[in-house]
């Protein structure tokens, strides 16, 4: 089995299970500003970092040596270590000579291919970077020219044992195809951008042969020191053993309702409108965890984090001591500037910390870190079951009649989860007041009776209804009157 080597960048190893295999010519393509250069730095430092005992060579047909020691410098990276090489086409032929019966840019090219085989020959690197190959392209006389090139370059770089990345502008106009069919293998970069929020760039591999990658888009981010990649979410296709718990919420009557509590490994989605209390009793089900001595995480979608711990301190909950004690972790998302592989990251981060209970508020705010389509749903189950193979409660909430980013259609996530409860306000005596009750439990009895909600200082209770009541809301069938 050839033998694997880093990329240099943080979860791409992991989509190509294992990194690359040495040896081998490896394309990457990507449009401007997609991070091409960035990568191939970073895997020419993996190299310098793990002492090869060899130097990494960077031949440079488009950039010159201050441009890249500034892209590095932007990143605070230290190329020592690194022998940058340029070979830009006007300095490696003098286009001054007699003309011949071949072409000016067949000589340049067969020149350019030559001077390239010499370089590799003479500094011998384990790690090669050659940028552009668009560089190339612009010199051939026609596709089979330049393809020629790319399979004599090809042979040039087998012989030196070396593993190489060749850099390539991607158009989306197939113009890389010769380009792809002649390397081992390829990994393209991409971005889009929305029309409010930052880019989102994201990362495929196309085709690797002869080993095994985790296929579609993978959500990538340039930060200082690099590209870092987010492997998609894939659950184990093999059942885990886990400790079995279950999720309370620490007040006696409120589990009564939910048949003495939830299997820890399930999915609870609490739904409502706007001000039953949706995010309180999210809140209440961490605030218990946390009292047991069980990890929580507690995402924000929408609310600030200052503004939580000043209602939790209001109602009763010690989010403030949870969080000193570790128990407890609370953060914030702007969702048009974060990308879904930044929270499945962050929340897999938590887990592995030892959180046994993840809470999302919510999912209204949640989803629009989500690409839109028929993608939606699935990514959302990918989470979902992840956590619970590893034993993890997972709680969201939802408001009712949320529409998806779109605008397009209502949001459904009621049948991906186990558990539903239901909240609602309720008109009586001239007063509003809230009502709970549990719709769902996909394991194990629950109650059916309607109970109200009352979040007054210093707590939370439920209470029975007493007399008639009427809805707030337009759909009257939510509560029986």
């Amino acid at each position: 089995m050839a033998k694997r080597i880093s990329t240099g960048a943080p979860g791409l190893d992991s989509i190509l299970q294992g990194g690359l295999e040495e040896g081998h010519v490896y394309l990457v393509e990507g449009g401007p500003g997609t991070g091409k250069t960035t990568l191939a730095l970073q895997f020419l430092l993996a190299g310098v970092d793990r002492d090869e005992d060899c130097s990494c060579l960077y031949l440079t047909l488009s950039q010159s040596r201050e441009e890249l020691l500034g892209i590095a410098e932007s990143h605070g990276l230290d190329l020592t270590g690194i022998e940058i090489v340029e070979l830009l086409a006007a300095e490696v032929t003098d286009l001054s000579h007699t003309q011949t019966v071949i072409g000016t840019a067949e000589e340049e090219l067969a020149d350019l291919i030559e001077t390239i085989g010499a370089e590799v020959e003479k500094h011998q690197p384990r790690r090669v970077v050659i940028d552009s190959l668009a560089e190339l392209r612009l010199i051939s006389s026609s596709m089979l020219r330049f393809r020629r090139a790319i399979l004599g370059l090809k042979g040039n770089l087998a012989k030196a044992r070396t593993t190489a990345l060749l850099i390539e502008a991607f158009d989306g106009m197939g113009t890389v195809e010769s380009s792809e069919l002649t390397t081992h293998g390829t990994i393209r970069l991409d971005w889009t951008t929305p029309d409010f929020g930052v880019t989102h760039r994201r990362l495929q591999v196309i085709k690797m042969r002869g080993s095994p990658f985790f296929e579609g888009f993978h959500d990538m981010t340039i930060e200082t020191g690099g590209i870092v990649v987010f492997p998609r979410l894939v659950p184990r296709p093999e059942p885990r053993e886990v400790e079995r718990w279950e999720l309370r919420t620490g007040d006696e009557t409120l589990d009564d309702l939910l048949g003495g509590g939830l299997p820890g490994n399930s999915t609870t989605l609490i739904t409502g409108d706007t001000g039953a209390g949706k995010s309180i009793l999210s809140a209440k089900l961490a605030d218990a965890t946390a009292r047991r001595g069980i990890k929580a995480g507690l995402f924000l979608f929408e609310e600030m984090r200052a503004d939580v711990l000043e209602r939790a301190r209001i109602i009763g909950l010690d989010f403030d001591d949870h969080i000193e004690q570790g128990l407890l972790n609370l953060e914030h998302f702007n969702p048009t500037e974060t990308t879904q592989g930044q929270i499945f990251r962050r929340i897999e981060e938590v887990v592995a910390d030892g959180a046994r209970l993840i809470v999302l508020d919510s999912l209204t705010g949640f989803v629009r870190t989500l690409r839109a389509g028929g993608e939606l749903l699935p990514q959302f189950n990918a989470l979902l079951n992840s956590l619970k193979q590893l034993g993890v409660a997972s709680v969201m909430t939802l408001n009712e009649g949320a529409e998806h980013p779109a605008g397009q259609s209502e949001i459904d996530f009621s049948f991906l989860t186990d558990n539903v409860i239901r909240l609602s306000q309720y008109r009586q005596d001239g007063a509003i007041g809230r009502s709970i009750w549990v719709g769902k439990k996909r394991y194990g009895a629950h109650s059916r009776k309607i109970r109200a909600l009352h979040i007054d200082p210093p707590g939370v209770t439920v209470r029975p209804i007493e007399g008639a009541f009427h809805v707030t809301a337009d759909k009257t069938d939510d509560v029986p009157t």
